[in-house]
């Protein structure tokens, strides 16, 4: 699970990839050894015939996890007693569907035999309960057009076998095996639904967003470049730091100095845009990923995505930092006392780390263990990084004055 982030794990069990058919964009028909113990009996069945099951779909194994498996919609004629369908026995059905001349064909009823049968069962009457017919999501009833009913929605149980190895796991192609705009995970189909009037999207079935489903998988798209654009940020931040720390180290003449500016310098326009740009990126990951780690104990979701698509302005802004504010804070100068230009660097190096971690993460370098540590690193320093941000603000709101170089 090289390059595979811990939330996945989280989110899916380990059968959703591995096992069952590869899905399609729409889920196929299938019969199974104990579907031919329902429907009309037949030497020659076909994954046509009678009941109407689909595989692979994917639903909730729990409040959490999503799975993979078999979709059945219920079709019978039954009796609705206090919310549960009742199956009506099949010599009294036979017995209304002759009085309504309605035979057999292997076909279906339409809706005109539907009514027909209903109205012969409706004429018997029963000790309790009405007589409905459920199919494709709708329930039938005496007197009323067919209509979606909790009770006609479909039945699914999960799959275990067939196992299929690593590299022919759900996502051994790539992220985009699900991260793409048409990833059978979000946006498969399952059957002909006429209670939605067009086929069931897969994830209506484990509760996911389509909205969110179609942003992850537009900003996937744009990942590979990505990748190249924050390895480019994280080498001209690594340049800045490492002469930074050549300065340091090196003999000092006057020529290692930058010119000394006005005790009274103001912030620069430049200057200061750059640090509101820096903050604002720097506060929305906070609430983000700080936020989200509080609130439920780990980032996900739209707030995920959110985090992700601010790293972009952070990771240009922590750049734009490096070579704008470095001059004030450059080992040796007079400009910024010596705690500012510590604070200064160290913030650098944390967000140089947070980012390298980010970006590693990305690689199908790291497995699930290496992945966890990945991510405890990138959370503290992250926290360093926002704590000393924000001193370094209190820090920056003047040059000094010249009580402070006495």
């Amino acid at each position: 699970h090289r390059g595979l982030p811990p939330i996945h794990f989280e989110k899916l069990t380990c059968t959703a990839c591995h096992s069952g058919p590869m899905p399609k964009d729409a889920a196929a028909r299938i019969q199974t050894a104990l579907a031919h113990g329902l429907g009309i009996a037949s030497e020659d069945r076909s994954a046509a015939d009678a009941p109407t099951i689909y595989e692979p779909v994917f639903m909730l194994a729990s409040e959490e996890q999503v799975t993979v498996g078999r979709l059945m919609w219920p079709s019978l004629f039954a009796r609705l007693v206090d919310d549960t369908l009742v199956p009506i026995a099949t010599d009294q059905l036979h017995a209304a569907m002759t009085k309504a001349e309605v035979k057999p064909t292997g076909t279906g009823l339409d809706n005109e035999q539907i009514v027909a049968i209903l109205g012969e069962l409706a004429a018997e009457g029963f000790a309790n309960g009405e007589a409905v017919f459920v199919r494709d999501g709708l329930m039938w009833r005496s007197g009323q057009a067919p209509a979606p009913h909790e009770l006609a929605k479909p039945y699914t149980w999960a799959l275990a076998h067939d196992v299929r190895p690593a590299e022919q796991a759900l996502g051994a192609g790539g992220c985009t095996d699900c991260h793409s705009l048409g990833a059978p995970l979000f946006f498969g189909h399952v059957g002909e639904a006429a209670a939605v009037g067009e086929p069931l999207q897969v994830l209506e079935l484990y509760g996911g967003e389509e909205d969110e489903a179609r942003i992850w998988g537009f900003v996937f798209i744009f990942r590979p470049l990505f990748k190249w654009y924050g390895w480019a940020c994280v080498l001209l931040i690594t340049i800045v730091l490492g002469s930074a720390a050549i300065a340091a180290v090196a003999p000092r003449n006057n020529h290692d100095v930058p010119p000394e500016p006005a005790l009274d310098d103001p912030l620069k326009p430049l200057e200061k845009l750059v640090h509101v740009a820096a903050m604002l990126a720097t506060a929305a990951l906070a609430i983000t990923g700080i936020g989200g780690w509080l609130i439920e104990g780990r980032v996900s979701e739209w707030m995920l995505l959110i985090h992700m698509s601010c790293s972009g302005l952070f990771l240009i802004s922590l750049v734009a930092v490096a070579f704008v504010w470095s001059h004030r804070c450059w080992p040796g100068s007079p400009d910024y006392s010596a705690p500012r230009r510590f604070v200064f660097w160290l913030a650098l190096l944390l967000g140089l780390v947070s980012a390298v971690s980010m970006l590693s993460a990305m690689l199908p370098v790291v497995g699930y263990g290496g992945q966890a540590v990945i991510l405890v690193v990138h959370r503290y320093t992250g926290i360093a990084f926002v704590l000393l941000m924000v001193i370094h603000t209190i820090l920056s709101r003047r040059v000094k004055t010249p009580a402070e170089v006495s």
